[in-house]
């Protein structure tokens, strides 16, 4: 990371009425990252390669900014069945990003859904087009 970008965090937490363990059994289904995306986002998942969460694991998306498309490559880095993982964006519309998710089992029941986003935008007008793409975040 160059030492001129200004790097932002996004938090949000939300507590789950399924165990931590259940809830990252849906985050590996096939189809989670599709499940999770708002249908008002254009964005086209192109390609899967390795093994879901697990290291090293990639997904390439086709993102859309108005009437422009750009590729968004992430690699699954960090994982701990059960607990976390963490993806990295190697290629996509920001300078930096990396998130993580991390579920803990709540007292009383249910679980807690943490997730972290690193990121940081382009400057100049680009930069501005892209912030969109962070409220949805």
């Amino acid at each position: 990371m160059s030492g001129g970008m200004k790097l932002q965090r996004f938090e949000r937490s939300v507590r789950l009425p399924v165990s931590a363990a259940e809830a990252f059994a849906w985050h590996e289904r096939a189809g989670a990252l599709e499940r999770l995306t708002p249908p008002w986002e254009r964005v086209e998942l192109m390609a899967r390669e390795g093994e879901g969460l697990k290291p090293g694991a990639r997904v390439t998306l086709r993102t859309r900014i108005g009437p422009a498309s750009m590729e968004w490559v992430a690699e699954h880095r960090d994982y701990e069945a059960g607990r976390f993982f963490s993806d990295v964006a190697l290629r996509g519309p920001f300078t930096h990003w990396a998130h993580r998710h991390e579920f803990e089992d709540a007292p009383g029941g249910g679980c807690v859904l943490r997730d972290a986003v690193d990121y940081a935008l382009p400057g100049g007008a680009a930069g501005a087009a892209r912030r969109s793409l962070c409220a949805c975040w």
